[in-house]
């Protein structure tokens, strides 16, 4: 966590530590005992994936509580508008905790700010009893300056990756890019994709995912043409059936969405 995570309320996360004294940046707190949680609703299956009626949440401005368990409390209401799915926007740990939560920081981590590993849990488990998928909106494109790729290869002077990082591009490949731009050619970012994925699968039992800004899972360089970047690309279309792929062979009705 953050020096900027005061604004996760105290009741969240009553055992936090507080933020030492003196010091700056992230900092990693362990349970190595942590609380199971216990399934009722495990085996969700979706009876058809081309028969979805999507609701598009943003925890932060959903409900008034802002976080997960004032979603819980109205899922009825939910699911009395007829929808059969849930994709929630980003919800891995973002740098801003303020915002739509496109500026990832860690994928392994669920944001603080919107409640507790079980209470995330609880969620897909409660939409489970009522016949509601979850999917989760992952932004695999790019990540802010806090992530610990960016910080173990970084350019200070110029506040960018160095040009020898082997996850980012020092130079965006697309004129859409924000923050810094991942190199999905880079094996070592598509292991941690896949990786990650299956994470977000097997450990919180979600049903698929929304992936933001597919275009730019592109080692093309169509900086000054967005034409050119929408363009047919050999290599994006490889890149994607790859973690497609990946999903697939762990969940096999799970939904993708580019």
């Amino acid at each position: 966590y953050t020096e900027n995570d005061s604004s996760v309320p105290a009741d969240t996360y009553p055992d936090l530590p507080v933020f030492p004294e003196e010091t700056k940046g992230m900092v990693s707190a362990f349970q190595m005992q942590k609380e199971e949680y216990n399934w009722t609703n495990k085996n969700f299956i979706i009876e058809d994936p081309n028969d979805l009626v999507i609701y598009e949440l943003l925890v932060r401005d959903f409900c008034e509580e802002q976080n997960l368990q004032g979603v819980i409390d109205r899922l009825d209401y939910l699911e009395n508008l007829g929808i059969n799915a849930i994709e929630l926007m980003p919800v891995q740990e973002f740098d801003n905790h303020d915002s739509w939560g496109y500026d990832p920081i860690a994928y392994f981590a669920m944001e603080k700010d919107y409640g507790t590993r079980n209470m995330y849990k609880e969620f897909v488990n409660e939409c489970h009893k009522r016949g509601i998928a979850v999917l989760v909106d992952v932004v695999y494109n790019h990540a802010t300056g806090n992530h610990t790729w960016a910080k173990m290869w970084w350019d200070s002077s110029k506040s960018n990756t160095t040009a020898n990082n082997p996850w980012f591009n020092q130079t965006a490949k697309h004129d859409f890019n924000v923050f810094h731009d991942m190199n999905h050619e880079s094996a070592f970012v598509r292991d941690y994709v896949k990786r990650n994925v299956r994470y977000l699968l097997e450990e919180y039992n979600i049903d698929g995912f929304r992936f933001d800004l597919t275009k730019g899972f592109t080692q093309k360089n169509t900086l000054g043409s967005v034409a050119a970047w929408g363009n047919k690309d050999e290599s994006r279309i490889k890149i994607l059936k790859e973690y497609a792929d990946a999903i697939w062979k762990c969940r096999s009705g799970a939904v993708v969405i580019f």
